[in-house]
């Protein structure tokens, strides 16, 4: 019976009404009773003899019985005389509303905890009759089974008052499920719950919740965006699996990823020390995506952004350039995997040109305006950077205030790490080992000045923000009003993406990294980072600017910043300041340091090299050898140890010989005017 909707009908007197207090007492019994009283005052079968409808007496005649100890249970809603009675003719089961009471077993202990009218009773058995001693004024729903990074399981529930005050999802843990005083603490605080049965009482509560909730299991992930552990990108609101199929959240912020087994949540790095985000943060710093934005929709509205942001630079190959790394980076892991690096973007200028604003309008097409910005100065919390940049993978992040300075340059090898995304190892505090932080993100820069470090600058594609002839005012405001839907076209690069043959698009990246090297002559250093950009920017050209040469541009670009990398070598930096230091009046860079005979530039290296690290005053560290190292491998380099007669006092030098018609012009500023 314990699955069954009772409905008696007995008769309308004294007698009767007995008999409906008798049920009522061990209702339990059942899924649902439902007691009906005749109101014409005549028992069931006169009723009928006399022509009665049962059907009209189910409808009109359900009334609560007359017993005040123990109130009935409430349906959700009262069904008409009809349904009630297809329900008991078919035995299919009545279905209650959240929170309504399990059925009882067919055989209850004595001393058994169960629920009862939405809180939960300890029953006793006294000469056969049961007997009710309430022990709460709430029930438990348990939701769903969080699984961290450690394995460990933390379930989380919601309290019900028998009023109907529900509680916000609230973790449990272990002394609750076992602790009488943790547990009374956790649900007073939770919703002014009591529970004032025994410790025997509270295990018995836990038996019926468990009993009574399906156990889903949900994963914590450490990760949003490109997750490949989870086979797919994750986002607030989405989840978009490797075939495209596009998951939403339930109202707790799960993504069922594999129908109702398989869940996960995404943990905000904003979480309190819990083991899963508490549902204030959860959502914090978890970028959302504007996922209702159509193909078409993406198409039109990227077309504008480029011919905005074009009008903006007054430079459509500026412009294609910037929204192209964009598109790269949804690619990144396959670009990674073909380059095993994955190229900075880096726009610099003069101040109050707007660089932070452009910044944090490539920065909106993956909702990363906020969480993805930082400066060089709050590097100094180094850590929380690093798990940022562990935690958005294949995601823009921005690292504005670049600098020619001190501070800057703490932070190049670091930089350096990120392009290769070198994990960083750091010792564990809980065992004898390590922890491994890997680099996921995509890195940009913004600044007034380059990298002073040549090797860090070759690793990004540098556009300049111009000052002049540009278009300030309009194209301004269409993309501060438009921004919010730019992570729209970002959903649709993505489900784009999982139709693309990734292997396919490895082979055309590199056929444009062989066209750069051989056909415009670029250094195979940069060539990569050039074609990994340069090949959506061309497919950006094609659809939305097809009057624009960007291919022309492209190798216009990339060879000209490879001829400036190669005449910014370590060597013609230190060669820069001597320069310099010899043009000063009573310079100590003179005639007895250089000397010239026929086309040999003798160079007494050692105080030259001592003059400049003081002059410079440590503005650029070199290092010593590794210059010396450097000179050997430039094509002007002759030899060194030969002793030469230097100066008006003639005295012998150890010198490194250079090929005069081979230095630049400035090794050759170096010898003394007269």
């Amino acid at each position: 019976n314990a699955f069954k909707h009772l409905v008696t009908i007995f008769d309308p007197d004294d007698a009767g009404d007995k008999y409906r207090t008798k049920l009522d007492k061990v209702r339990n019994s059942f899924k649902a009773l439902t007691q009906i009283r005749n109101p014409q005052g005549t028992d069931i079968d006169d009723y009928l003899k006399g022509g009665g409808d049962l059907a009209k007496l189910l409808e009109e005649g359900v009334v609560a019985p007359k017993v005040e100890a123990q109130p009935v249970q409430i349906l959700p809603k009262a069904p008409t005389g009809e349904e009630l009675l297809s329900r008991i003719e078919d035995g299919s089961e009545v279905t209650l509303e959240e929170g309504a009471d399990p059925p009882l077993p067919d055989k209850v202990e004595n001393n058994a905890v169960i629920q009862k009218n939405r809180a939960y009773y300890k029953i006793t058995f006294k000469d056969s009759e049961a007997v009710y001693k309430k022990i709460s004024n709430f029930t438990i729903k348990l939701k769903n089974i969080y699984i961290d990074e450690e394995g460990e399981r933390h379930r989380e529930m919601e309290i019900l008052r028998e009023d109907g005050k529900r509680s916000k999802p609230i973790q449990v843990n272990s002394d609750a499920k076992t602790s009488l005083r943790a547990f009374r603490v956790l649900v007073a605080r939770a919703v002014d719950a009591d529970f004032t049965g025994s410790e025997q009482d509270l295990s018995g509560m836990w038996d019926i919740v468990y009993k009574t909730h399906p156990e889903n299991q949900v994963a914590i992930t450490q990760i949003v965006g490109n997750d490949t552990s989870v086979g797919g990108w994750v986002f607030q609101n989405r989840y978009i699996s490797k075939s495209g199929r596009v998951v939403s959240p339930d109202q707790d912020g799960v993504l069922w990823i594999d129908g109702n087994s398989n869940g996960i949540r995404p943990k905000s790095l904003f979480a309190n020390n819990g083991k899963t985000s508490s549902p204030s943060t959860m959502g914090t710093g978890i970028p959302f995506l504007e996922a209702d934005v159509s193909a078409e929709e993406a198409d039109e509205l990227l077309g504008l952004v480029i011919r905005n942001l074009a009008k903006n630079l007054n430079d459509p190959g500026s412009a294609l350039l910037l929204v192209g790394w964009l598109y790269s980076c949804v690619y990144s892991n396959t670009i990674f995997s073909l380059n095993q690096s994955f190229p900075f973007l880096f726009f610099w200028g003069t101040k109050g040109k707007g660089k932070t604003a452009i910044a944090k309008w490539l920065l909106d097409f993956f909702d990363m305006r906020d969480s993805g910005f930082t400066s060089v100065p709050q590097l100094r919390s180094g850590v929380g950077w690093e798990r940022k940049v562990a935690y958005y993978a294949s995601l823009p992040v921005a690292i504005d205030e670049v600098r020619a300075d001190r501070e800057t340059q703490e932070y190049y090898g670091v930089f350096r790490s990120f392009y290769d995304r070198t994990a960083r190892t750091l010792g564990s505090k809980d065992s004898f080992g390590v922890d491994i932080r890997p680099v996921r993100s995509c890195f940009m820069f913004i600044g007034e000045d380059q990298f002073e470090d040549p090797a860090l600058r070759e690793r990004c594609l540098p556009i300049r923000i111009p000052v002049n002839n540009r278009e300030l005012i309009e194209s301004y405001r269409w993309m501060g009003e438009h921004k919010h839907l730019f992570s729209g076209i970002t959903f649709n690069w993505i489900l784009e993406s999982c139709s693309v043959d990734h292997e396919l698009l490895k082979s055309e990246i590199r056929r444009l990294d062989k066209e750069l090297v051989d056909t415009a002559g670029t250094s195979q250093r940069t060539s990569k980072n050039w074609a990994a950009v340069g090949f959506f920017a061309l497919r950006l050209a094609e659809k939305y600017l097809p009057e624009f040469d960007m291919r022309a541009y492209l190798f216009q670009q990339s060879t000209g910043e490879a001829e400036f990398q190669a005449s910014d070598t370590t060597v013609n930096q230190f060669f820069d300041l001597a320069e310099g230091i010899a043009a000063q009046e009573n310079s100590g860079i003179n005639g007895n340091h250089v000397t010239l005979k026929e086309n040999d530039l003798h160079l007494w290296f050692s105080p030259i090299f001592s003059e400049v690290m003081k002059e410079s005053r440590g503005k650029i560290q070199f290092s010593k050898h590794a210059l010396l190292q450097a000179i050997r491998e430039e094509p002007y380099y002759v030899e060194e140890g030969r002793k030469i007669q230097m100066g008006i006092s003639g005295q012998r030098r150890t010198v490194i010989t250079l090929a005069y018609d081979k230095v630049p012009e400035s090794i050759k500023n170096l010898l003394p005017a007269f």
